[in-house]
């Protein structure tokens, strides 16, 4: 019955996880990709023009992706269409989702799209630069709580090279084995709880 059930459940679990992964790459790719948009459509490019460009262009696995959509355009779908298929197979890819949007409020109520574009692409670089500063200082903050945790350690091997009998009863007494273990379960708590505080989500 497990055997079963993994070889139901296993293919899908793996498709996810799968379709999870491209839908990060995809969304570190975006930026410039958003950005080549932008520089095609001020040179007058048409959507469907910078689309067949984008999907000659721009970064891997985004470019296949953009050669799909182009390929249903090619069939008779819209850009609207089109795109929006791409948004139903990546609903964990909330950039292209507001890209999206922003080609339906520029075709609807006229606006500028090249002007909607432009503020989301400054929106992922500031996004971006606000990462990078994060990922600094947990680092950072990281290595200052890993040195923090070994330092007992440190200091207690220390002291045994200094006089092995003054760390002795620590491994030879009850009440020694009850004060590393109390001593392993802080240390434990300790990195759990900085790992808590560090991870930070956007």
């Amino acid at each position: 019955a497990v055997g079963w059930l993994l070889a139901l459940k296993t293919p899908g679990w793996l498709e996810k996880r799968k379709n999870l992964k491209k839908q990060g790459k995809l969304a570190e790719v975006f930026p410039p990709t958003l950005g080549m948009s932008i520089q095609a459509l001020k040179t007058g490019q048409t959507v469907p023009q910078v689309l067949q460009y984008l999907s000659r262009e721009c970064p891997r696995p985004l470019r296949e992706e953009l050669a799909l959509v182009c390929a249903e355009m090619d069939l008779g779908a819209s850009p609207e269409q089109a795109l929006t298929k791409m948004s139903e197979r990546f609903p964990l890819f909330p950039e292209f989702r507001q890209f999206l949007e922003s080609y339906k409020i520029a075709r609807v109520t006229g606006a500028n799209l090249n002007h909607l574009l432009e503020v989301q692409w400054e929106g992922l670089e500031e996004k971006n630069r606000m990462l990078r500063e994060r990922e600094a200082m947990t680092a950072q903050a990281r290595l200052s709580g890993l040195f923090m945790g070994l330092l007992p350690f440190l200091l207690g091997f220390v002291f045994f090279l200094m006089d092995p009998g003054l760390m002795a009863p620590l491994f030879t007494q009850s009440a020694g084995w009850a004060i590393l273990l109390m001593a392993a379960l802080l240390e434990a708590c300790g990195f759990l709880w900085i790992g808590h505080l560090l991870r930070m989500e956007f």
